[in-house]
């Protein structure tokens, strides 16, 4: 069990600023128990940290918005938090981003941005990534999926470049 001086230590470091805290407090508050469980408190917290850019805080608020937790359910929202968050090569991101694209949630439909997306997770080692391109290799033309392909490529090169 935590402690109320830890708690109250935590909140005083996210009311600071530091998004490792307010991260780890908006997580304290979407998986409590009794008092301290509050999505909305969290989607606050969650949204502090993914302003500061915080990869995961960007990604858990995104699932948020997707799942209708905390606040109302808003697929533009989950996607504009989960390309922020897939573009800093955060894995689970960069496969919902692709569903999304593939489904048309909160995004225009577009296999080719779909495929990218999973081929960039798939990349990662991410498991349904693969299983999702294979689905999508089977509607779309060839050219559609080497321009998928050379997309990725091209993401990858440039991030790989930046590092």
């Amino acid at each position: 069990m935590i402690s109320k001086q830890t708690i109250s230590d935590l909140i005083s470091f996210a009311e600071q600023g530091n998004s490792a805290a307010q991260f780890a407090f908006a997580m304290m508050c979407y998986k409590g128990k009794d008092a301290l469980k509050n999505d909305e408190l969290a989607v606050h917290w969650w949204r502090k940290a993914a302003e500061q850019g915080e990869p995961l805080s960007q990604y858990c608020l995104g699932m948020m918005y997707c799942e209708g937790e905390g606040v109302p359910k808003d697929y533009t929202k989950a996607a504009y938090w989960c390309r922020k968050s897939a573009e800093q090569g955060f894995v689970d991101a960069q496969f919902i981003l692709g569903a999304m694209y593939r489904l048309g949630d909160g995004v225009a439909k577009d296999e080719v941005e779909a495929y990218k997306w999973f081929n960039l997770a798939g990349a990662q080692g991410h498991k349904e990534a693969a299983r999702h391109l294979e689905l999508l290799e089977a509607q779309m033309s060839s050219e559609d999926v080497a321009e998928a392909q050379k997309q990725a490529s091209e993401w990858d090169e440039r991030e790989n470049a930046a590092e």
